[in-house]
């Protein structure tokens, strides 16, 4: 059998057909691959208001909080992906503050499943899916 090399369509697609627990296991799994140890649907008291982080993944030198959305096609406006940074960045404040992780580089990450490539809105990062293993790769060069 000859075998099919898996392009980013075909990726979406299979991700599509699945729901936010796969999408969020899938995410994981490639940061624990990258060396990354996770904490999962982290619970954290942000005025009055309890606030869910879908992943906080964490080595020697950063730390990713990242969100895993499976936006449909067509949404990624710029007035979308602002109010999304700004929700991301206090939720990564919230956590510096706290002494768990210390003396480490915060790495704010959306991930999604559908777009063209990776975008940095006021210091968030939008990764689709498909390129999620290269930006763990090059997070050092681009940090």
């Amino acid at each position: 059998m000859k075998k099919k090399n898996i392009t980013p369509e075909i990726l979406e697609e299979m991700l599509a057909k699945q729901d936010w627990k796969f999408f969020e296991n899938f995410v994981e799994t490639l940061l624990k691959i990258h060396g990354f140890k996770t904490k999962k649907h982290v619970r954290v008291k942000m005025r009055r208001k309890w606030r869910e982080i879908d992943i906080i993944g964490y080595d020697s030198l950063f730390v990713l909080v990242v969100e895993c959305k499976r936006w449909s096609k067509g949404r990624y406006k710029i007035s979308l992906l602002k109010k999304e940074a700004k929700k991301h960045k206090e939720r990564i404040n919230f956590i510096k503050s706290s002494s768990l992780f210390r003396k480490k580089k915060f790495v704010g990450i959306v991930v999604t499943l559908f777009e063209e490539g990776i975008t940095n809105v006021d210091g968030i990062f939008f990764v689709p899916i498909w390129k999620l293993n290269r930006f763990l790769l090059e997070l050092s060069y681009l940090i």
